[in-house]
């Protein structure tokens, strides 16, 4: 039959090995073996997606700043084109070489003076002289002169008073324009049109001028910028990727180093709780099998050797025992003879600016002459300081906090109590209040009222509390005069 000790072992160490085996938590390297899912890797899914996302936006980026630059520098030079060309117009009252009909010969004489000295200029290989209907007046390929073409959606914008600029370079064109047969072949390759509007003195288009052109140093300029623009795109991408990156592992790390602080806290108290069952339930059986055995060592009666021996290896149970005890409980440091009042005054010290800036009262009723508690003083400050925490987080809209301190009613132990103003808890939340991880608080881990509870509880003492929704919440600790053996 098992013993109420072995049951408690036995227990212990199931919670032992259920805290062994849950899982590290966000970014470790645990396995969810019960569910068989694989665990959530936080470096490696955000450089997959950071990196794709941020390359993604590079590119993109890139491509838009580079498309906008070409595109201000071609139509900024075009904007020069149209003034030469308004200029050249101004000179020779180029308007009239746009009048309705077929021009005569003295009038076509001199657009050809005039145009064929312009497409004798610097990267200029083709030019185009239009009337108000399309119709081509004029053109350095004499077959194209007198042809009318409807499909050009350049044209039609120039003669609606809009300088027009196309090139390859902002947009691919996958079609031919009817004009373009009349290019010997090659000529249109990396080239720019630009389709000036000539206006007459009433402001009305007279007509358009169409220049074919390759300004090679223009087109070196938008390259190299373009090149750039994609390389400090891509630097930029880089240098953001391996930040954030940084940033991340870190952090992963942190996570990764608290998760396994708390798994080695809540193992340290299942330790705990193992190595008090285990000295409760095997250290009155040794105590008996010891004496039992002395009365044996005693007499030089025959087994009084194999008595001793058992002695020997009683001891050394115990020994290990108390060594178990001693590393379930290695935090612990000697307690000492504490007066209430002054660790509770400090750990409310504490949140003094707090209590200004959330609109708390805070009220001390200490008790007269208290005796002083043997216990811990920074765990004792720690507990109190959460309690005063919570009560602060409860109270969202101001309130009243009353620490109050007094002597149990046997006169063994000191009670300290916590009462808020705030708004209360239900039933259920009591029942859960101090299960490790459960928490509403959204930057909360849930194991604040559990160390209270633990802190308490280490010192032979007890936590008890009262509340309602509404009506506010008291916690009362009740700590003991002695400590516990």
């Amino acid at each position: 039959m098992r013993t109420d000790g072995a049951d408690r072992a036995a227990g212990a160490d199931r919670a032992a090995g259920a805290s062994r085996a849950a899982p590290p938590g966000p970014g470790g390297d645990g396995d969810d073996g019960a569910a068989g899912h694989r665990p959530f890797r936080l470096t490696r899914w955000f450089a997959l997606a950071s990196l794709g996302s941020i390359a993604l936006v590079g590119f993109v980026s890139a491509s838009l700043l580079s498309t906008f630059l070409a595109d201000r520098m071609l139509h900024r030079t075009g904007e020069v084109t149209m003034e030469f060309v308004h200029s050249l117009m101004r000179i020779h009252d180029g308007t009239r070489f746009f009048a309705d009909g077929p021009a005569d010969a003295e009038r076509f004489a001199e657009i050809e003076r005039v145009f064929l000295q312009v497409s004798r200029m610097q990267d200029v290989i083709h030019v185009n002289l239009y009337d108000p209907q399309q119709r081509l007046v004029w053109s350095t390929n004499r077959e194209a002169i007198g042809r009318s073409f409807d499909f050009n959606p350049e044209l039609a914008e120039a003669l609606r008073g809009e300088l027009a600029v196309e090139s390859d370079i902002l947009t691919p064109i996958n079609y031919i324009k009817p004009e373009h047969m009349f290019l010997t072949s090659g000529k249109r390759a990396h080239a720019v049109e630009y389709y000036v509007p000539v206006f007459d003195a009433g402001g009305a288009v007279a007509g358009v001028v169409e220049l074919y052109m390759s300004p090679r140093s223009l087109f070196e300029d938008i390259e190299q910028l373009s090149r750039r623009v994609w390389l400090s795109s891509a630097g930029a991408s880089l240098f953001l990727f391996l930040v954030l990156l940084g940033i991340v592992r870190r952090a992963d790390a942190v996570m990764q180093s608290q998760q396994r602080r708390l798994v080695e806290r809540e193992s340290m108290a299942a330790v705990g709780e193992m190595a008090s069952a285990v000295a409760h339930g095997i250290r009155n059986p040794m105590a008996i099998i010891r004496s039992s055995a002395e009365l044996v060592a005693d007499d030089d009666a025959p087994g009084a050797e194999q008595a001793r021996d058992i002695i020997r290896q009683v001891d050394r149970l115990e020994g290990w025992v108390r060594r178990l005890l001693a590393y379930a409980y290695q935090s612990q440091r000697e307690p000492e003879p504490l007066a209430i009042e002054d660790v509770l005054g400090a750990a409310a010290a504490s949140f003094a600016r707090e209590f200004e800036r959330r609109r708390v009262e805070l009220v001390l009723e200490p008790g007269p002459g208290l005796p002083r508690v043997p216990a811990e003083r920074d765990s004792l400050e720690h507990a109190f300081s959460n309690l005063i925490a919570n009560a602060i987080e409860a109270m969202p809209d101001g309130g009243r906090l009353v620490l109050s301190t007094r002597l149990a009613p046997d006169g063994r132990a000191v009670v300290v109590e916590f009462t808020d103003t705030g708004v209360g808890m239900s039933e259920e939340r009591l029942a859960r209040l101090f299960q490790p991880f459960q928490t509403t608080k959204s930057t909360g881990l849930g194991v604040g009222t559990r160390l209270v509870k633990r802190t308490v509880e280490r010192l032979g003492g007890s936590i008890a509390v009262r509340s309602r929704p509404g009506a506010g919440s008291t916690f009362s600790l009740t700590l003991p005069l002695k400590t516990p053996r």
